[in-house]
Formats: C-alpha cells, sequence, structure tokens
C-alpha cells in the first residue's frame, strides 16, 4: 500500500484487496421506529448506555440483519479478503442497542504467499473478539488531530487561514510558503498523498523530508488526500501548545470523555485486548515487519515513534461511539465539553465546494458514503 500510495492512490482504493489479520470496526446507521420515545433532555449532554431496539427507536429487525451480514461477510469466501473479526455497534440517541463482537480478535500469524491462504495460530492461541477489543484506528487518526486542530482554533492559539509558515518557519521552503492551516485540514495544500518518511534513519531528518517537499499542485487548487497534511498539522499543533501529540490526545479528548481505551502506543500489557493488524512484508508493506500486533501499522507512524498526526491511534467501538455521540451533542458529553457548538458546525462545514466529490469539512470527509 505504501508503493500505491507514492504513485497517488486515491481514499476509494486504498480499502481493496489488503489481508487483515486481525479485524474490523463497523458502525452503522439504521432505520428508526416510528413509535419511538422522544431523544432524552436535560442540564447534562446525552451519554451513552444499553438498552433494547425500541428504547433506542430503532426497529429490531435491521439489527439483526446486521449482525447476519456480517457473520457472512467474516465467514471463508473466495470474494472477500481474510477478516479475523470485527465489532459491531449501533444505537440512537443516547442508547447502544447492539454491541456485538464476532470472531477472532487474533487468529492468523501469517499469510502464505504460495497457497494465497492465511497461516492460522493453533486454536489455544487464538483469542476470540471482545466488545472491548482495541483497534488499531489508521487514519481515523486524522480525526483526532483534526478536533486538537480545531480546539486551538476556537482558543486563539491557531488561525484557520494563517499560513503555516507562520508557526514552523521551515515549512515553507519549496513553495509551500502560503499553505494555510485550512489547506491542510481539507487536503488541498497540494501535497502528495505519501513519502517514505521510514527511509529517513532520525527523527529530524523525516521532518525534513517533510519541509523539503514541493508540492504537486499549486496550493489551494486542487483536492489530493494526504497523510503529510496531518503529519505538518501534528507539528504545528506541538509548536503552539508546547505538549507532544500523545498528551494533547490524553488531556484534550480521551481523559475528560473518559475514553479509557484510546490513546497511542498502547502498553504491551494491552496486546491480548488488542486486534492483529496484518502481516506487514515487502512488497506490500515497505518494512519487513511480519506480524503487527499491539503496534501502529502504518510504516511512516511506526518510524516516528507510533505518535503521528495521520495515524496511530488506538481505540475500541465504544470509546469511538463516545467520540461520535460527543460531535452529535455539539461537542460535549455529560457535563464535559471539548469543543463549542460553533466549532463542531465548522469541523463539519464543506470547504470545499470547489471539487465536487470530495466535500471535506475541517479534517471530516462529508457526504462520500462509499
Amino acid at each position: 500500500m505504501a508503493d500505491e500510495g507514492a504513485r497517488g492512490i486515491t481514499r476509494r482504493q486504498l480499502g481493496g484487496g489488503a489481508l487483515a489479520l486481525g479485524g474490523a470496526l463497523a458502525f452503522a446507521s439504521l432505520p428508526a421506529d416510528p413509535a419511538a420515545a422522544a431523544a432524552p433532555s436535560g442540564g447534562n449532554a446525552v451519554t451513552l448506555r444499553r438498552g433494547s431496539a425500541r428504547r433506542a427507536g430503532l426497529l429490531s429487525a435491521p439489527l439483526r440483519q446486521l449482525v447476519t451480514d456480517a457473520e457472512a461477510f467474516l465467514a471463508p469466501s473466495p470474494e472477500h479478503p481474510w477478516y479475523a473479526g470485527a465489532v459491531l455497534l449501533a444505537g440512537r440517541g443516547g442508547t447502544v442497542a447492539l454491541h456485538r463482537p464476532i470472531g477472532m480478535a487474533v487468529r492468523y500469524s501469517a499469510y502464505d504467499e504460495e497457497t494465497d491462504t492465511g497461516v492460522e495460530f493453533p486454536a489455544e492461541q487464538q483469542i476470540p473478539m471482545a466488545e472491548d477489543t482495541v483497534f488499531d484506528l489508521a487514519s481515523v487518526s486524522k480525526l483526532f488531530t483534526s478536533i486538537l486542530a480545531v480546539q486551538q482554533i476556537e482558543r486563539g492559539a491557531l488561525e484557520l487561514e494563517a499560513a503555516v509558515a507562520s508557526y514552523l518557519p521551515d515549512f515553507g521552503r519549496a513553495g509551500k510558503q502560503d499553505v494555510t492551516v485550512r489547506q491542510l485540514l481539507t487536503h488541498t495544500s497540494g501535497f502528495r498523498s505519501w513519502i517514505p518518511l521510514y527511509a529517513a534513519p532520525t527523527y529530524e531528518e523525516k521532518v525534513r523530508l517533510v519541509y523539503d517537499e514541493k508540492p504537486a499542485s499549486p496550493p489551494g487548487t486542487a483536492y489530493l488526500y494526504s497523510d503529510l497534511n496531518l503529519i505538518s498539522l501534528q507539528l504545528v499543533l506541538e509548536e503552539v501548545t508546547g505538549r507532544s501529540l500523545d498528551t494533547l490526545l490524553a488531556e484534550e479528548i480521551t481523559g475528560p470523555l473518559g475514553m479509557r481505551r484510546t490513546r497511542y502506543t498502547p502498553p504491551a500489557s494491552w496486546k491480548p485486548g488488542i486486534a492483529a493488524t496484518e502481516d506487514a512484508r515487502r512488497p506490500w508493506s515497505g518494512l519487513d515487519r511480519g506480524l503487527v500486533w499491539g503496534e501502529v501499522h502504518d510504516e511512516n507512524a511506526h518510524s516516528l515513534g507510533g505518535v503521528a498526526g495521520h495515524a496511530g491511534v488506538f481505540s475500541s467501538a465504544w470509546d469511538l461511539a463516545v467520540l461520535g455521540r460527543t460531535l452529535l451533542n455539539g461537542g460535549a458529553y455529560g457535563r464535559e465539553r471539548i469543543l463549542a457548538p460553533e466549532s463542531v458546525e465548522l469541523m463539519f462545514t464543506d470547504f470545499n465546494t470547489a471539487f465536487p466529490g470530495d466535500e471535506h469539512g475541517l479534517g471530516f470527509e462529508l457526504y462520500q458514503h462509499w
């Protein structure tokens, strides 16, 4: 995938054809029950609790069908990659009506190229999927970085239309002097999608590669999804706050929201509760690492110590549902608030009206139901 990225792979192509040794993480919207009660109201923002489909205002049949479809997809099939398992979570308002682990969190130890099959661990070493299984979130990590950036915009430490080089003077090299914070968040900076930062031997040299990168198109003239945008935003955030990105995540998002299963660089003690990701080896991976389990899969994030603006966050289905509920609440969850309602609205405002089909808020893709 890394080599494909260097040739300008699109977001729509990124999901296809990979052998996933661990699991998938799925959220679903489902038809509402017309007899549903009104959403709860009160002094605190809506929080999540478990309940029946009817309490959630959902029809039970689509919930059952969701499980049936997932189990069928995860079964052996010549059409599908090998996904060992999944966690399904569905609800409405503050009620989670379905939270179902399916399959295995750890099943395959390797991929056999000659037979085109997954090599399974012995049965006694396999680990079933659980409700609280933790997953490598890959590019969903970008949403956390985006929220952290909007927090700093809200607080006045960062300006949306400011040049990135006004915070990081070295960033302005190679024609990037006019790239703005907004362009990083909306993938209109002109950066190509990917470069092999992991090939540089030191952290400083990896950063230098970003600073020396010349835009593939003039800033603001084209949409191209790029990891380099969120890596650059990480450098901006760390400069303006004086805190590392993992510290920001813990202090500004996961701590206040009680997302105890969400973090960068999970400790070794978490490994039995983490879904394995992939047998990473050349040529489909940039690095020969074998089974990736408990460490970030993305090669560049791995080379950056596991903490990166574009990848590296680990989380569970429930924690992500808490984050989703927080955004639907306008930035609050219970008594805690991480964003003002106006900031949340800004994140879901399309800034890419000049690029139909690539609608994008501040960090969030919009209306792209594929």
